[in-house]
């Protein structure tokens, strides 16, 4: 099916009108050239799609968006990043899609550097998954592609934070970060990544990131993503791993922002013992939607996985989650557990909830289960009985509900956010949206 859109157009001019970022005859010019024929055959998804049959986001959330990669102008915004920044030590910033290498910082052994060798770029071509649309679309849309390496046996708890800023001076922006990850045998890394917009005005924008992740034998890598784009905007998120013999991943995915967002997380066990541990929250008012897609596949014997999803939901919003979890005839002896909870407050949010199992083998332990429902009355009898009010018997039993998953964050700083978030937007009385000049003043981005 041939598919054709301004999007297909735009990448399509630019090659032929000579943009430097298609016409230089360099490796990343030959992949993306490679990739084009693909994207155009593609068909943009829809709800007929299964993967896709619930998702809001349409062909035209991309109709007039700027292409352009542009620092921040904005000096308030600026003074804003710099503060929130300041809290991490070792940090990688990209600004409106855009590395900024003057405000990236990284402890001694780890390197971060452009892919422009064909060997890298085969690397690519190798990890892409070729059936996601919005992972073809990154690629091409990125001007470069970044690498992050972790050599062997590198351990330390240093936090290295990669930053995704959209910083309010454009309108109708699209952003598309995308680096590749590296951890080398035995090494051990601690990564936040953080989704931020720094505007004063709630403008319309789309991002569109991808991180890979390749673990060696024995890697661990403890990963968390902290979401909080404008309530305007359009978020889609692309997280791959590939994790060999004993490594471990663990993830943690909160999702607090963005109008329509979308998380597909792509999860591949391919040696033994490999761990794959995920949990998520979304946290959901007004009319958004956080639609989680996870794949999760088992293809070694004797592999391990975990995952728990909860959520939040309030007024007209909507949250969905998919996790499917395969079990190929080769992983023998694979152990998986999977649960998603979901609290809806009034009657009109919405939960749309589809845990599955593919299993194609014996002698293997596989669990999984859905619980939507509102609060529990008898629960906030109870408190109310100990003379706590109503206002704080529910913020109480918001955060208690959140806890497991925001306790899974290895950074204190993280869960330091997450609990500030979780109490005040459970004070029905306080109306906040998702600036972060105005969280700010309510205290969710100070640390102790």
């Amino acid at each position: 099916m041939t598919y054709s859109s301004s999007l297909v157009n735009y990448l399509s001019n630019e090659i032929s009108h000579g943009d430097p970022m298609f016409h230089e005859n360099t490796p990343l010019t030959q992949l993306k050239k490679k990739l084009l024929p693909l994207f155009k055959m593609s068909s943009f998804p829809s709800n007929k799609d299964e993967f896709f049959r619930y998702s809001k986001i349409k062909e035209t959330d991309f109709d007039n968006l700027e292409f352009n990669h542009q620092p921040i102008t904005n000096t308030s915004s600026s003074l804003i990043l710099n503060q929130f920044s300041n809290y991490f030590k070792y940090k990688i910033i990209f600004i409106n899609g855009e590395l900024s290498l003057e405000q990236t910082t990284l402890p001694s052994g780890i390197f971060l550097k452009k892919i422009t060798s064909n060997e890298e770029t085969q690397e690519v071509m190798n990890s892409l998954d070729q059936a996601n649309f919005f992972s073809l679309m990154n690629i091409l849309y990125s001007r470069n592609l970044y690498e992050l390496t972790i050599p062997p046996h590198y351990k330390s708890s240093e936090i290295i934070s990669i930053f995704h800023i959209t910083s309010g001076d454009f309108k109708q922006h699209l952003s598309t970060p995308c680096i590749f990850i590296k951890a080398l045998e035995n090494s051990y890394a601690n990564l936040i990544s953080l989704h931020l917009y720094l505007g004063i005005e709630p403008y319309y924008y789309v991002s569109n990131s991808a991180l890979y992740l390749s673990l060696e034998d024995g890697a661990v890598i403890d990963f968390s993503k902290l979401q909080i784009e404008s309530e305007t905007s359009l978020h889609i998120s692309t997280l791959q791993a590939n994790l060999k013999q004993n490594s471990i991943l663990n993830t943690q995915l909160i999702s607090l922002g963005g109008n329509n967002s979308r998380e597909n997380q792509k999860i591949h066990l391919l040696g033994q013992n490999a761990r794959a541990n995920l949990y998520g929250l979304y946290d959901l008012k007004n009319e958004m939607q956080a639609d989680h897609y996870i794949d999760l596949i088992h293809q070694h014997p004797e592999t391990y996985s975990h995952q728990i999803f909860k959520g939040i939901l309030r007024d007209q919003s909507h949250g969905v989650f998919t996790g499917k979890v395969s079990i190929t005839k080769d992983a023998k002896h694979s152990v998986s557990t999977q649960l998603n909870k979901n609290i809806i407050l009034g009657d009109t949010a919405q939960m749309t909830s589809r845990p599955q199992l593919m299993i194609d083998t014996d002698d293997v332990k596989c669990t999984h289960g859905s619980a939507t429902g509102q609060m529990d009355p008898e629960q906030l009898f109870y408190l109310k009985t100990r003379g706590i009010d109503d206002n704080q018997a529910k913020k109480m039993l918001y955060h208690a509900f959140a806890r497991e998953i925001i306790e899974a964050s290895p950074c204190g700083k993280i869960k330091q956010i997450l609990n500030n978030f979780i109490l005040n937007d459970a004070d029905e009385n306080l109306s906040l949206d998702l600036n972060y000049s105005n969280r700010c003043q309510h205290g969710i981005f100070s640390f102790t």
